[in-house]
């Protein structure tokens, strides 16, 4: 995410060679910088769209059908892999175009420099370097990553599991990272992300059996051991990673886990979610084309009724006791419900694995739009 003043220190150096209208929005759409300050604070939905899908341009000619947006050029801003903003240029697009990439570039630029300087105010350790190196550099060189890792003794051939660990503010992170190591074998990567985050890429070689069998009941395991030294809000566990240069993958769906699934269970598991992610990567007009009928002709009462059994379903791998026991239901009433939708909809989930995603599918459409 870029920092607010930062964006408006450069709005403003900005303003001074240049007549056209300016803004920065941040990863959430929001506008946080601006040349015209009514606009600070309000809503980019163009922008949003563009952190969301990772689209590199966007010219807009009909900005007032847009929420929040005026014709223009927005362009995607980033730090490394990462996007952490957008800058739009208000105007015709054609015209504020090429001027739209000169000041994207420059933005880059002045992000990249004043993190390098913090980074050298820092004077940062050989270990917060690897870290800089695995999840904020574009394109790090394999063979640099390998030697820092070996300079810190580590193994490059290891298969390791992110876990992003969340604490309260109230939280002294220097005494958690403490309880952490404690419990941690000298394969697993430690870092504290933030004031709030501690990333442990766990490994999960130590024992005999295979990774890829055994990495669920290991990582749920070890975050039940340090439950009694270390006071973590929520856990997220992201994706298996072998390749360092690939590290920067399984942040990114931890962070996509307490960006999108921060309410319910304390610890989230990304391959436990892997429909809703997929589903989130789908284009919203894409999901109406083809289900804009179904939430037309379904009734209010039917589509609450569809949300509760279908998300109850997936959760219990369409289990009816379990999801009876779920939605305090009788087995039978919620057979006579299913029958009643299932005659509905003309579909069968139980029989056929076509109609069993046809339900997926319209459950996460009709739960987009709550």
């Amino acid at each position: 995410m870029i920092n607010a003043n930062l964006a408006k220190k450069f709005v403003e150096r900005i303003a001074k060679y240049t007549d056209y209208n300016i803004n920065i929005m941040n990863d959430q759409g929001i506008i946080i910088a601006s040349r015209n300050p009514e606009r600070i604070g309000s809503f980019h939905e163009t922008a949003y769209n563009m952190i969301r899908f990772n689209l590199e341009i966007s010219s807009v000619s009909n900005g007032d059908a847009l929420l929040g947006v005026q014709n223009g050029v927005n362009l995607l801003v980033r730090y490394g892999k990462q996007p952490i903003a957008v800058v739009g240029v208000t105007g015709d697009p054609e015209k504020v175009r090429e001027i739209a990439m000169i000041i994207k570039m420059s933005l880059e630029t002045m992000v990249r420099y004043e993190s390098q300087q913090e980074l050298e105010f820092s004077k940062i350790t050989a270990h917060n370097r690897f870290f800089s190196l695995l999840f904020l550099e574009e394109s790090p060189s394999p063979e640099q990553l390998k030697q820092l890792a070996e300079k810190l003794e580590f193994s490059t051939e290891k298969i390791r599991i992110p876990i992003m660990l969340y604490f309260a503010p109230e939280c002294r992170l220097e005494q958690e990272m403490a309880g952490i190591q404690s419990y941690a074998t000298g394969e697993d990567m430690i870092w504290t992300v933030d004031h709030r985050h501690i990333l442990v890429y766990k490994d999960l070689e130590q024992r005999a059996a295979p990774a890829l069998a055994s990495w669920h009941n290991q990582t749920a395991e070890w975050l039940q051991r340090i439950e009694t030294s270390v006071a973590y809000e929520r856990a997220y566990v992201g994706t298996m990673q072998y390749n360092l240069c690939d590290y920067h993958l399984g942040l990114a769906a931890c962070r996509w886990l307490e960006k999108n699934l921060s309410v319910g269970e304390r610890v989230l598991y990304f391959m436990e979610h892997l429909d809703e992610y997929l589903f989130s990567l789908l284009p919203a007009t894409e999901m109406h084309g083809i289900f804009n009928v179904y939430d037309h002709a379904l009734e209010e009462e039917s589509k609450q009724s569809l949300l509760k059994m279908a998300g109850s379903l997936q959760k219990n791998d369409f289990n009816l006791v379990k999801s009876s026991e779920e939605l305090f239901l009788h087995k039978n009433t919620l057979v006579f419900r299913l029958n009643k939708l299932r005659a509905a909809l003309g579909i069968n989930p139980f029989q056929s694995t076509n109609d069993k995603l046809l339900m997926t599918c319209l459950y996460h459409y009709l739960k987009g739009k709550q």
